[in-house]
Parts: structure tokens; C-alpha cells; sequence
């Protein structure tokens, strides 16, 4: 507790409801838990038989765990925690896990594909990755770079790891109506995989001012 090196402030505790609070600045006061506290109250939920207890919030809990400790002792908690370093194998998994994301390992084919025969290597996703949109004019956005401008009726594909791709690929800021122009964007809870200066992947509507995204949204839940 930071305020217990304040002039003034005094502890007190009351051992029927298991209830400390600290008095400090002549007229404020906490309520907290700690050691003493918390084994009183896990003392009563043995006596009445109860099978569980919780905390709000250990989120609030310090660095270094403290109410944790408080509650279920030094020993108990080395033990549950353990050594949490990562190998270098755990650490690259992770990285792929998160990839769904942040699209951070998706890219954009170099190639046009036309989605026939003569589509080769630089024009199609390699072993392991999936076409999640087309686009007509991208940009790689990795490097800050557009890629050269197909022909009308091919395509570049974005390509994203199979096992970690991001869901639900869609293009925001294609305009409506009689709206000019287009504006890239990304709706809730999306991120941006690449823009585009055409309002269709084979060319055949340009943004004339503008450029649309390709958005997406990560899959509901890591594959930890």
C-alpha cells in the first residue's frame, strides 16, 4: 500500500468481517486485503465448505504478484508459475499465432494472375499460404511500395499463412451512389492488408481519386 508511509495514516482491522482499511490524510480511507486478511477469509471458506473464492481485479494485482502471494503463499505460487521463459520454437509459434492479428505475415503476390494455366510462382500464393482477396493495383504496404499494374481482367492475390489467416476479407471505401472518389478505411475491430486505386480487382472501375482497402478481421479466438 503506497499511502502507509504517509504522516497519519493508520491501519485497522476487523476480524469478524475480514475487513482492513487504512485511514490516511485526517479524512480519507482504503479498504484493501493482504496476508492476514485473505488467510482469515480462506479460513472461513473452509469452515463453511465453500469451493471457490476470487479476486477483483488481478489485473490491479502488483508486478510482483503481491496480493497472489498474500493469498496463496510464496511456495504455492513458485510452484504454479514455474520457469515462464519461452524457447525459441515457443517464441516463433507464438509470433505465428498472433500473425491473425496483425496480418504481419500476410503479402501481395509480385505476379498478375489471370486464373488460368500460365499463372506461375510469382503470381499465386506458395505452399502454406491463401488467396483471402484479389486486388487490381496494390500496394505492398510492408514496403511502402506499389506493385506493377495488371492488365485488365488479371490480378494480384494477397496471400496470408493458411493456419493463421485473418477472416472475413472485405473492401471498405469503394464509393456509393453518386459519390466521387474512393476512401480507404477499416471498419470495427479490422485491420488493413493492402490498398487499391481500382474499385474492382480485375480493373474494370477506377477509383479516379482515392484508393478503396482490403480490411479484415482477426479469427474470433488464437489457436493456442
Amino acid at each position: 500500500m503506497s499511502r502507509k508511509g504517509e504522516l497519519g495514516s493508520e491501519v485497522f482491522y476487523d476480524e469478524e468481517s475480514t475487513v482492513k482499511w487504512m485511514v490516511y490524510g485526517s479524512n480519507q480511507w482504503i479498504s484493501f486485503d493482504d496476508a492476514q486478511s485473505f488467510q482469515d477469509k480462506l479460513a472461513y471458506q473452509s469452515s463453511r465448505c465453500l469451493k471457490g473464492l476470487m479476486i477483483w481485479s488481478l489485473d490491479l494485482d502488483s508486478p510482483q504478484f503481491q496480493a497472489m502471494n498474500d493469498l496463496f503463499g510464496e511456495k504455492a505460487m513458485a510452484d504454479a508459475v514455474g520457469d515462464t521463459s519461452l524457447s525459441d520454437k515457443d517464441k516463433e509459434d507464438l509470433v505465428d499465432d498472433l500473425a491473425a492479428y496483425t496480418g504481419q505475415n500476410c503479402f501481395v503476390a509480385v505476379g498478375c494472375a489471370s486464373g488460368g494455366d500460365k499463372d506461375d510462382a510469382y503470381s499465386t500464393c506458395p505452399s502454406g499460404y491463401t488467396s483471402v482477396a484479389l486486388a487490381h493495383d496494390p500496394w505492398q504496404l510492408d514496403y511502402h511500395r506499389p506493385l506493377a499494374q495488371c492488365d485488365k481482367g488479371e490480378f494480384h492475390h494477397v496471400c496470408c499463412p493458411t493456419k493463421h489467416a485473418p477472416k472475413n476479407c472485405e473492401w471498405i471505401g469503394v464509393p456509393e451512389r453518386n459519390v466521387f472518389g474512393c476512401e480507404r478505411g477499416c471498419g470495427e475491430s479490422q485491420f488493413e492488408l493492402t490498398t487499391d486505386s481500382y474499385r474492382d480487382p480485375k480493373g474494370n472501375a477506377v477509383c479516379q481519386t482515392g484508393r478503396i482497402s482490403v480490411s479484415t478481421s482477426p479469427p474470433i479466438s488464437p489457436e493456442y
